[in-house]
């Protein structure tokens, strides 16, 4: 079984998923034993104890919406949920007894292994969710699509070209042929970037060029509304009616850039030992059909069974047949 491991709504989805929660706890069940694939979450005796949940900020809300659902079957569980970014996970993880951590791409052979060697612990790795990116412009920009050819263009360049994109670049014409396309992404750590850079694939011998980087990906949404000379990347389910979302077009020869991005959350356990229960609860309500309900209100895709099966599987969950 593959053991690898994405908003919108607020308190409306929220609200949404809350509920959902109608299942009542099953006291006493051994909490590897439940069958959650495709199914709402059944809690197991409350859990006293401290859960931090860090990482990702695209995912704050859901992990929120994770967080006050969890809450409603462990009301003495302490959740804290602290989302500054992908650069906060390890260290969490290495440093908090029960955390989870949540992150935008797949952690390398090189960070597992240095983690390891450095904590003693091992880390499992669960998909969760997934986010479908769009190119979006100014509704008013005329642009009706783009290559990867061309995204390669916008967002990368050879080592010393100062020289700013245009949309002449792009095939516009007349007033819009000489402005500079500004581009509007996200900080250089975040795993939107990461993923987004890996996507495009850029050649070796291109370096990838400077952008403006928002706090968020709503912020990405708002900064390309406000300006028509902006172009940017976000998940389609936050592409709101304020901007345009251009079709990539294919190439002779060449495949557009496949941007679906997996989502995962990562904790890390005593090699040989079960996940603590805070944590292994969390995971179990994220992957139940409850918390996938919450990701497909929150504007990601949900799993498919084989991807959900996999998380129960890493966690350690009995095998479902």
């Amino acid at each position: 079984m593959n053991r690898m491991f994405r908003s919108t709504g607020g308190l409306t989805a929220l609200g949404a998923c809350l509920a959902l929660f109608l299942s009542t706890p099953s006291p006493g069940q051994d909490p590897l034993e439940r069958d959650l694939a495709g199914k709402p979450y059944r809690g197991v005796e409350p859990l006293p104890g401290e859960l931090k949940v860090v990482g990702s900020r695209s995912m704050a809300n859901l992990l929120a919406q994770w967080s006050e659902g969890l809450k409603k079957y462990h009301p003495k569980l302490q959740v804290q949920l602290d989302c500054e970014g992908p650069e906060t996970a390890l260290p969490e993880l290495a440093a908090q007894k029960d955390a989870v951590a949540a992150l935008g791409r797949p952690l390398t052979r090189d960070e597992i292994q240095a983690f390891e060697k450095k904590t003693g612990k091992e880390l499992v790795v669960v998909g969760v969710c997934e986010s479908e990116w769009g190119i979006i412009v100014h509704p008013e920009n005329p642009l009706k699509e783009i290559t990867r050819t061309q995204l390669q263009g916008v967002f990368g360049k050879k080592a010393g070209d100062n020289k700013d994109p245009v949309w002449g670049d792009l095939g516009l014409k007349d007033a819009w042929a000489a402005k500079t396309i500004t581009i509007q992404g996200r900080e250089a750590s975040s795993g939107a970037r990461t993923f987004f850079r890996r996507a495009l694939q850029l050649p070796k011998d291109i370096e990838e060029r400077a952008q403006k980087e928002n706090p968020g990906n709503r912020a990405i949404v708002q900064a390309v509304a406000a300006d028509q000379g902006s172009l940017g990347f976000c998940p389609k389910a936050l592409a709101t009616k304020e901007v345009k979302t251009i079709p990539i077009a294919e190439e002779a020869n060449s495949e557009g850039p496949s941007l679906n991005q997996e989502l995962f959350l990562v904790v890390a356990r005593e090699k040989g030992k079960p996940l603590s229960p805070p944590v292994l609860e969390f995971l179990a309500f994220a992957l139940s059909q409850t918390g996938q309900d919450c990701a497909a209100r929150d504007g990601f895709k949900g799993l498919d069974r084989s991807g959900i099966l996999a998380g129960f599987d890493r966690a350690g969950f009995s095998p479902v047949k």
